[in-house]
């Protein structure tokens, strides 16, 4: 489906002031846009053309505007990254970061953040790989999440928690950047990030 036609389900996912951009941006690269249901090991991603399919993004629809939108602006910064280098650059490398910062701060420019999020994004030099990997701005982001639920890192190893449509898992080690916990009633293992939000029992 055209994301012109989706023009009103968007709405509900971007500031105001970035739709028009967003919508120009799609026009121009010709990616399809999927929001997903809330996924607990990434926020959004981004597929290359392949086999007759082209530019592909997915976001998850439980985050923040603003959050919806940086996470947007990340994975465009890779469709773009694409286009001029293909294969030949790391996916987090200095070229993506250089477009990723343009995007950001084209972004701002627009007014498409409020102060305190335009402020923590342009913060220092370094263009993090995902928003979550900034703690600072993540804390900035979450003011703006309608329910403030913890972020998982923050609970206990061997905590339970609820998430993932109500199921109900114990917090285990973190494995590099994320958590291996255990489903309760079936016992199977699931990576979760550490920024997942979660309802703690």
């Amino acid at each position: 489906m055209k994301m012109e036609k989706r023009l009103p389900e968007l709405s509900h996912h971007l500031p105001e002031r970035a739709l028009t951009a967003i919508l120009s941006l799609q026009k121009k690269y010709n990616f399809s846009l999927k929001i997903t249901a809330d996924r607990v090991s990434k926020s959004g991603d981004y597929r290359a053309p392949y086999r007759g399919k082209g530019h592909r993004i997915t976001v998850n629809r439980g985050l923040n505007k603003y959050a919806f939108l940086i996470t947007l602006v990340h994975e465009i910064a890779h469709l773009i990254t694409w286009e001029r280098f293909k294969n030949r650059v790391k996916a987090h490398g200095p070229e993506w970061q250089a477009c990723y910062r343009d995007l950001l701060q084209y972004f701002i420019h627009l007014g498409a953040f409020p102060d305190d999020i335009s402020k923590e994004i342009e913060k220092g030099e370094r263009v993090f790989a995902a928003a979550c990997s900034d703690r600072s701005l993540l804390r900035v982001l979450r003011k703006y999440d309608e329910k403030q639920a913890p972020f998982l890192e923050e609970l206990e190893e061997g905590a339970r928690f609820r998430a993932l449509r109500g199921r109900v898992f114990r917090k285990g080690a973190l494995r590099r950047t994320r958590f291996i916990c255990t489903e309760e009633e079936s016992g199977r293992k699931y990576l979760f990030s550490k920024v997942a939000r979660v309802e703690p029992l």
